[in-house]
């Protein structure tokens, strides 16, 4: 099973207040009451439905001079309150949808959608979709939504490091690498994204995508800034090691994990054991292979080498 970074980005919500209590001419109102009609003239004119948002055209004392449904009149100040602005409208759909992505993808992309028909170009908007899209398994969506955030905004690392998770998902390795080492160049540092990245470098059964010299840099970085508190990163060097002939070096770091190993599950250490003996036996270790196209469906895997998935504690597996 390949390791795959999940990354929900950051989606910046600045939620604004009307403070204004007035109507004024030119503001926009929302009818509040039931059974409020214009007064045209001596006369009742329409019915006004709650919730219609009508344009304040002249405010004298308690009255207001709109139009509905081309008909001009007079409604008074206390059936109506402040309309809420494009802004707040766009706001409160986007915190609905960050909201919803906890629990319901549907409703959640419902939600973001609302926000784009306000404003097509939301990146916080489009980035949410893109995370319901992936949820609900619409991949093909998720990278369309998250390739129009990097075309607004190419300097977000957030956006690289997502679409990479997901193209890699789609065994579209060679993007989805670049992807992330892009999120990498961009100060993408996290140790647990370092850690993921390394272990699709050093174990990928795809030789034209393993880089298992960017690995060990890559994951020695994660050791270091965890200050080598995190064992199951001697598990990702190890393998990288093997992925570049370092067998010895291999057997070396796996074997310092099994003298302190109180921080980690059984499950944990039976693959680590098993991944070991392959190293004894000068066996790099690979991740599962899968066809990628009908060609490589057709000629079949490349020669068998063991592969077992890697264990990641239940605390920061993806």
């Amino acid at each position: 099973m390949i390791r795959h970074v999940t990354f929900i980005g950051c989606l910046w919500i600045a939620m604004a207040a009307n403070t204004s209590n007035g109507q004024e001419e030119g503001q926009s109102v929302e009818v509040t009451a039931t059974g409020v009609k214009l007064q045209v003239e001596a006369k009742l004119g329409a019915a006004i439905p709650r919730g219609t948002e009508l344009l304040v055209k002249k405010a004298n004392k308690d009255w207001l001079w709109v139009e509905y449904k081309n008909e001009l009149g007079w409604i008074k100040k206390s059936d109506v309150k402040l309309a809420k602005t494009p802004e707040q409208k766009l706001d409160e759909a986007l915190d609905r949808g960050i909201q919803e992505l906890k629990s319901n993808s549907k409703n959640a992309l419902k939600a973001f959608n609302d926000a784009l028909a306000l404003d097509s170009t939301s990146l916080p908007a489009l980035f949410g979709r893109s995370q319901a899209y992936a949820n609900e398994g619409k991949l093909d969506d998720a990278i369309k939504d998250l390739s129009s955030v990097i075309e607004m905004k190419p300097d977000l690392a957030d956006a690289y490091s997502q679409r990479g998770a997901l193209l890699n998902r789609q065994l579209r390795f060679k993007e989805g690498i670049d992807d992330l080492k892009k999120a990498i160049s961009m100060g993408m540092k996290t140790p647990t994204f370092l850690d993921s990245v390394a272990w699709t470098l050093a174990t990928t059964p795809y030789d034209e995508i393993r880089d298992p010299s960017t690995a060990i840099t890559l994951i020695n970085e994660a050791i270091e800034a965890t200050e080598s508190k995190e064992l199951w990163y001697f598990d990702t060097l190890a393998a990288a090691y093997a992925a570049e002939g370092q067998f010895d070096k291999a057997i070396e770091t796996l074997s310092k994990v099994f003298s302190s190993k109180n921080q980690l599950a059984e499950n944990q250490l039976t693959d680590m054991q098993k991944r070991l003996g392959l190293y004894v036996q000068r066996i790099p270790y690979r991740e599962p292979w899968k066809p990628r196209n009908d060609f490589e469906k057709l000629i079949g895997p490349p020669p068998v080498v063991a592969s077992f998935p890697k264990t990641v504690p239940a605390t920061i597996a993806p």
